[in-house]
């Protein structure tokens, strides 16, 4: 878990500052659906026996895949949007190091409190 929280608080804000420098806003919002979709499929491949979930033979896809979604959805979805916001606000204004440096503690903060939410929430919904 730490790997993907620091995977993504230095790849994440990256792709996205890119993403503003060579198209501006509408390449990243671009990124960011790309990025989301790919995070989802990843949740719906991670919820499958294919996967390594071994408790899709015992509960059923049905039960197994929203919990999953839910923690993706907080731990990654959503630190990708705080991310592009970040980067969208600073880009215009500041360099690109400040603009980096502040999207990836944004990033970094929102994919660990994100985690904790989830793992908060997955612990009351089981």
């Amino acid at each position: 878990m730490a790997l993907l929280a620091l995977g993504a608080a230095l790849v994440i804000p990256a792709a996205a500052l890119l993403a503003w420098r060579h198209a501006g806003p509408r390449g990243l919002v671009r990124l960011i659906a790309a990025l989301s979709a790919l995070f989802v499929a990843s949740g719906l491949f991670l919820a499958t026996a294919a996967g390594g979930n071994r408790l899709v033979r015992s509960y059923g896809y049905a039960r197994v895949a929203p919990p999953i979604l839910l923690a993706v959805g907080l731990e990654l979805i959503v630190p990708t949007m705080l991310t592009a916001a970040v980067v969208a606000g600073l880009a215009r204004r500041c360099s690109t190091i400040v603009t980096y440096g502040a999207a990836a503690v944004t990033c970094l903060l929102g994919v660990l409190l994100g985690g904790l939410a989830a793992y908060i929430v997955l612990l009351k919904l089981g």
